[in-house]
């Protein structure tokens, strides 16, 4: 048993590429008991670093299926992935999953799902985000909202659109007078 311990937290520091990170999953899915969520948070998140979000993706299923729980920081990457995919309708899933399972959103969500929002070149559809999650009683910090929203159009060159539509719902929401 200890040296199973001793195995696996050595694993969990050499995860190298995709297949170190597969082999010592299935390894800790088959243990008793079940280790915790944050130690196949690790595993899933170097997939992530690596660009491996399908195979994360794949992996959180499994989790899923053994009713493994997830926690915010498994749901929050899991939505990283389907908005580098540019999948935002699963995204908004994985969203409403955290609101079912009774967690908070955080900032980090927020974060990821405006820069997917950009990504996919929806600035529209970021302020109309704001506005329904404000009224559904969350915050947003106004920083993540600017700072997000003005880099997407800064790498599109249109930093003069993003200052005047960004200034213009902000005057009209009494940020500004």
């Amino acid at each position: 048993m200890h040296s199973m311990l001793r195995l696996r937290n050595a694993l969990l520091l050499r995860i190298r590429n995709p297949i170190d990170a597969i082999v010592l999953f299935n390894c800790m899915i088959h243990e008793l008991p079940t280790p915790s969520i944050s130690l196949f948070n690790h595993v899933l998140r170097s997939l992530v670093k690596m660009k491996h979000c399908p195979t994360k993706i794949s992996l959180s299923k499994h989790l899923e299926l053994r009713r493994i729980k997830p926690n915010i920081v498994t749901l929050n990457t899991l939505i990283d992935c389907f908005c580098h995919f540019r999948q935002m309708s699963s995204a908004f899933s994985v969203l409403g999953k955290i609101l079912k399972l009774g967690y908070q959103p955080n900032d980090i969500t927020f974060t990821i799902l405006i820069k997917g929002l950009c990504l996919n070149g929806e600035v529209k559809k970021v302020l109309h985000f704001h506005d329904k999650v404000v009224a559904q009683g969350f915050w947003i910090k106004l920083v993540i909202l600017s700072c997000s929203m003005g880099c997407h159009l800064c790498k599109d060159k249109l930093v003069a659109e993003a200052n005047d539509d960004l200034y213009s719902e902000m005057i009209a929401k009494g940020i500004f007078s």
